[in-house]
């Protein structure tokens, strides 16, 4: 099975518009491939969902309800091993994260972690791409 790191902008593009993240989310929810998210991920997705200078401005009980749904689909690992390739330590997680869960890709449209293009064997694809990559399976 196909194990994907679903970064927070695809997670938050995914809930809020119509398109190839919603499409991703989808495809996770129905097991075309596992999705995997650690505690820093769901914290990071919490406070960008809750932040007043962010479009969402949910309230708490509003943004558990999204982490809620993800939770139904996606797995939880906690990383052991810490890397710092990136800049900015946040995109270090999202590689944290894949290399705990053994991850094939991480989906994202951080042009930060894009530019590194793969790390330790895992891809780091668009969302197109890794549609692409799933096929019509």
């Amino acid at each position: 099975m196909v194990i994907a790191v679903l970064d927070t902008n695809v997670l938050i593009s995914g809930t809020f518009w119509l398109g190839p993240p919603k499409e991703v989310l989808h495809r996770a929810k129905v097991g075309f491939f596992q999705a995997v998210v650690s505690p820093a991920l769901l914290a990071e997705l919490h406070d960008v969902l809750t932040r007043k200078d962010k479009p969402f401005c949910l309230s708490t009980t509003e943004a558990k309800r999204v982490e809620m749904d993800l939770l139904s689909y996606a797995q939880v690992v906690r990383p052991k091993a810490h890397v710092a390739v990136c800049r900015d330590s946040a995109d270090n997680r999202v590689l944290e994260c894949a290399l705990e869960a053994g991850a094939n890709f991480v989906i994202t449209g951080d042009p930060d972690l894009l530019e590194i293009g793969h790390y330790r064997g895992i891809k780091i694809v668009k969302v197109r791409a890794f549609l692409d990559s799933l096929g019509s399976r």
